[in-house]
């Protein structure tokens, strides 16, 4: 694949896991504000330790989500450790699925830091081989 192209391919790739990950934050986030209200806002008692913990694992994701859109490699890591954690002790049999689903930005963000890295040590190499 030529210079150009994988640059486009690159770019293309950004702006689906983007615009994933904005529909995740939507669709995951209103579930986490509900869940929010019903445990936390309406006078009840605390949840149960391990509730606690997996609605910490859903905000974390929720944030890596929104990280990715600037920090590509943070917020793919923390949207992957965190929501591949979360779901699959949080949805059952569906766990699987949700977590495979829901890390596609995750896992592309972090294929974007790679690539940016190795382009940038090319391009760093081929500057000091005309010099």
């Amino acid at each position: 694949m030529t210079t150009e192209r994988s640059v486009a391919a690159a770019l293309i790739v950004r702006w689906i896991a983007r615009l994933w990950a904005a529909a995740l934050f939507l669709f995951w986030g209103a579930f986490f504000v509900e869940h929010t209200a019903e445990w936390f806002g309406r006078g009840t008692p605390t949840p149960p330790l391990g509730v606690v913990a997996l609605h910490t694992l859903h905000g974390l994701f929720l944030v890596g989500l929104l990280v990715g859109w600037r920090w590509e490699l943070a917020g793919g890591v923390i949207a992957l450790v965190a929501g591949a954690a979360f779901f699959m002790r949080a949805a059952g049999t569906n766990g699987p699925l949700f977590s495979l689903l829901s890390i596609v930005p995750a896992l592309a963000w972090i294929g974007l830091a790679v690539y940016d890295q190795r382009r940038l040590v090319t391009l760093e190499v081929a500057s000091v081989r005309k010099r």
